[in-house]
């Protein structure tokens, strides 16, 4: 072992699998919202699993409005059924608030 920095082709090869949007050793490709090393030092099936879970978050906040209050992670982890039900009932409620007049604050 040399002690000291890394040659230049040493430290090329530690950053290829740590950069964000390109896939390590297994393959995987670290989500944007986890840190590089911490994904790397995981084992493969953890990395699946957060991948997996990444995925499935991405998915259902692209389900969701734009002015949704629900959390796309916790909704992920719901079965498909009751996901559904969860946003057709925040969607049925914001549908209802546009339909109400805004409030005047004479009447209060």
């Amino acid at each position: 072992a040399v002690d000291g920095p890394p040659a230049e082709n040493e430290t090329d090869s530690l950053e290829e699998g740590g950069q964000q949007g390109e896939a390590n050793a297994n393959g995987l490709v670290c989500p944007p919202d986890v840190d590089p090393d911490v994904f790397n030092a995981l084992p493969e099936d953890m990395q699946r699993e957060v991948v997996e879970q990444a995925r499935a978050t991405a998915d259902v906040a692209s389900q969701l409005g734009a002015g949704s209050s629900l959390d796309p992670e916790a909704l992920a982890a719901l079965p498909e059924e009751m996901r559904r039900e969860v946003i057709e009932q925040e969607q049925r409620e914001r549908r209802l608030e546009e339909q109400q007049p805004p409030a005047d604050p004479a009447n209060a």
